[in-house]
């Protein structure tokens, strides 16, 4: 999950090179303050709340203020996650590196399934098309 108060533009670099160097699979988030929470009540207690347009409450997109950087910036950062994730590199490299010798077979067929769904999310992360998944 990415845009706590604590987070900068580090964060996602960190991020990054932790899940690329492990081969993880990604399905990331940005924090979303939900009605009804503490985290939404404290965020609007602050001013921090951008709108109440509750379409766009999707943990794909800000709607609330950063403490470091704007809306725009995080929204930008967490976009540019996902389009290094979901590189062709990333992708093949997930593939090969989860396929399990002991078990050719079903693993073989488990990251073809794994990788359709990365050249998918691909698609939409290059269209912008929100969700991703």
């Amino acid at each position: 999950m990415f845009g706590f108060d604590n987070d900068d533009e580090e964060t996602f670099k960190r991020t990054y090179d932790f899940m690329a160097r492990h081969r993880l699979m990604p399905n990331p988030y940005i924090i979303t303050p939900y009605p009804g929470t503490r985290l939404y009540d404290r965020m609007l207690s602050e001013g921090r709340i951008l709108h109440q347009d509750y379409h766009r409450y999707t943990s794909y997109q800000t709607v609330f203020r950063p403490k470091n950087f704007t809306a725009e910036k995080l929204d930008r950062l967490f976009h540019d996650f996902y389009k290094r994730m979901f590189s062709l590199s990333n992708i093949v490299g997930r593939f090969v590196h989860n396929l399990d010798r002991r078990h050719p077979w079903g693993s073989f067929m488990t990251q073809i399934a794994m990788m359709m769904n990365s050249l998918w999310v691909r698609r939409n992360v290059y269209r912008r098309v929100l969700p991703y998944y």
